[in-house]
């Protein structure tokens, strides 16, 4: 009698697991934040006239508000992760 050993599917769990893991860690974070413009810009590096030189960064688009930039309370960085904490008063934001 010759017996056949079933496939182990074990591996494909663990591959599971592994995809979504990456998934949920590769996302971009805009996709937890709140009200955040989805347009965004890069500013070159500059100096100023009064000799200060700034480094390149990321920011919103200009749009007429304050309330989803990505400095505002409730609002997420996509570029660096961290958390706004900037009150965007005198607008309010719902």
């Amino acid at each position: 009698m010759i017996t056949r050993r079933l496939p182990d599917f074990r591996h494909l769990r663990y591959l599971a697991i592994a995809a979504t893991a990456f998934l949920f860690a590769y996302s971009p974070i805009e996709a937890f934040a709140g009200r955040v413009n989805p347009n965004s810009e890069y500013v070159a590096p500059h100096c100023r006239q009064n000799g200060s030189c700034v480094r390149g960064y990321h920011r919103t688009v200009p749009d007429g508000t304050k309330c989803n930039n990505y400095s505002n309370r409730g609002n997420v960085n996509p570029w660096n992760g961290k958390p706004g904490t900037k009150s965007p008063y005198p607008e309010t934001c719902r």
